[in-house]
């Protein structure tokens, strides 16, 4: 008689399904797939990191810069996140991809993609508060103003609609920024964003908007515009500095004037430090002074880090309660202010931190910081016209 071998079959066949099951790779999730972008893209800044600060010559940085530094930038990764986008256009990961995008490449061509095409199931969503953020305190006007169009028409949540306002406006308002209201393009400009920001204040000034409300930041906005934009006569600022002495700023009158708000938990704040130290090296005997205005709550710890940093200048300290900082409408940190020596608003915001390329006399390509450049400008003038302070 045969033995039965149906059972030992049957039990092989089970092991091979099973090791087969095994063996297949699972898949990954929209979310798995998002960290996998990011992971790898940190992971290329800190060996662009490393290999920078191992370099010991200029040569060995510059080919570090030109290889893994092009390799590491956000621009180089953008596509990937893209690309997740279109393959999962209406997973709630595609939120925090466009996010990425927008503060990590804002002017790339992913970017401007990824806004043009975005999921209209997702634009339904009331995370798109934080994209709204994300485009009206970004550095760049450009893209996302039909996306902010499309929020304000089709969104049902009424915080979206307002914020998405709002963007709009403080859009409006950076471009001020970089040119006098006066002329068609200016005033035109100017008239658009009052007309954007009443509407804030009429139809969702009750929104809640941090620190507050739409309605104070739309109002903050409105005044910074009237009274804090390029060419306009700056504000007088009287108070005290660090040291209990009195401060006025129209003491200051006939010298170019770079005032900085800051605070000792800013870092990019206390990165700047040498930069302007440097600066008031290179221009000793000129019209030429920094201030700054310190947000600090403990005025004894500002003043230790002045110390330890050698920050020569003169700073307000406006504690707490602030009022210089809200009468300015400061929203970030560091926020600066070119005056001319009569006393005109020049120069402000993220153009005073921005850096160019240019030709050195050895016809080579170098960095430098547009600061010095439009200091260099305004004390050139101080001087030529007779409006500079004596020595």
């Amino acid at each position: 008689m045969r033995p039965a071998i149906y059972p030992c079959v049957s039990w092989l066949l089970l092991l091979s399904v099973t090791l087969a099951v095994a063996e297949e790779p699972q898949k990954s999730s929209p979310r798995d797939e998002y960290e996998a972008l990011v992971t790898a893209q940190r992971d290329a800044e800190r060996e662009f990191s490393r290999a920078y600060q191992a370099a010991t010559t200029k040569e060995e940085k510059d080919r570090v810069s030109q290889g893994l530094g092009r390799q590491s930038s956000a621009q180089s990764h953008s596509d990937g996140f893209w690309k997740l986008i279109e393959k999962h256009p209406n997973d709630p990961v595609a939120i925090d991809t466009l996010m990425w995008l927008i503060s990590r490449d804002n002017l790339g061509a992913s970017t401007t993609a990824a806004l043009g095409n975005f999921s209209p199931e997702l634009m339904q969503n009331d995370r798109m508060l934080e994209v709204c953020t994300l485009l009206g305190h970004g550095f760049t006007d450009r893209p996302g103003e039909d996306f902010l169009r499309q929020l304000i028409a089709k969104s049902p949540h009424r915080q979206v609609q307002g914020e998405a306002r709002f963007a709009q406006a403080l859009r409006l308002k950076r471009q001020l920024d970089r040119q006098p209201a006066a002329g068609p393009n200016g005033e035109m400009l100017a008239r658009t964003a009052e007309q954007i920001l009443n509407t804030v204040i009429e139809k969702y000034g009750d929104v809640k908007h941090y620190p507050s409300t739409l309605k104070e930041a739309a109002e903050g906005t409105l005044f910074e515009m009237k009274f804090l934009g390029v060419g306009s006569p700056v504000p007088e600022i009287d108070g005290e500095d660090l040291d209990g002495k009195p401060l006025k700023l129209s003491d200051f009158r006939g010298k170019v004037v770079l005032l900085d708000f800051w605070g000792t938990w800013c870092g990019f704040c206390i990165a700047d430090v040498p930069k302007y130290q440097k600066l008031l090296q290179r221009l000793a005997g000129k019209p030429f002074v920094i201030l700054g205005i310190d947000k600090d709550s403990d005025r004894d710890a500002a003043r230790k880090l002045v110390a330890e940093k050698g920050m020569s200048w003169q700073s307000w300290w406006d504690g707490e309660a602030a009022p210089i900082t809200s009468q300015w409408n400061v929203q970030s940190w560091p926020t600066l202010y070119l005056i001319d020596a009569a006393g005109v608003i020049r120069y402000k915001g993220d153009v005073l931190r921005s850096v160019s390329v240019r030709k050195n006399a050895a016809g080579q390509n170098e960095q430098y910081d547009l600061i010095d450049e439009r200091v260099d400008l305004l004390i050139k003038e101080a001087l030529a016209s007779d409006t500079a302070a004596p020595k």
